[in-house]
């Protein structure tokens, strides 16, 4: 008896942690952007611009207009989101 059943393979795996901490990492930004501003010099506002500017101008061409400029990353975090689920429920129904 195997003691640990193989449900997803390693690549799922690894795919969903990366996308999971992309898509926690622009919550977190937009969490902290309604507290400190984007030019902030706290370390963690820092990193969060630095590390989500890149995905934010990827996602601009399907970003709407109409969006409030602080909302954006929450609304890219919910690609990511799709992403995962997307990715293990699609995988679990080759397991049924």
């Amino acid at each position: 008896m195997d003691p640990v059943p193989e449900v997803f393979p390693l690549w799922v795996i690894a795919l969903d942690y990366i996308s999971g901490v992309v898509m926690w990492t622009l919550i977190g930004r937009t969490a902290m952007g309604f507290f400190l501003p984007e030019d902030s010099s706290f370390f963690f506002m820092r990193f969060f611009v630095r590390s989500t500017n890149p995905l934010l101008r990827f996602f601009a061409p399907v970003t709407p207009g109409f969006l409030l400029p602080a909302l954006v990353p929450l609304y890219v975090a919910w690609f990511f989101l799709m992403l995962r689920f997307l990715l293990t429920y699609r995988h679990s129904l080759k397991r049924v």
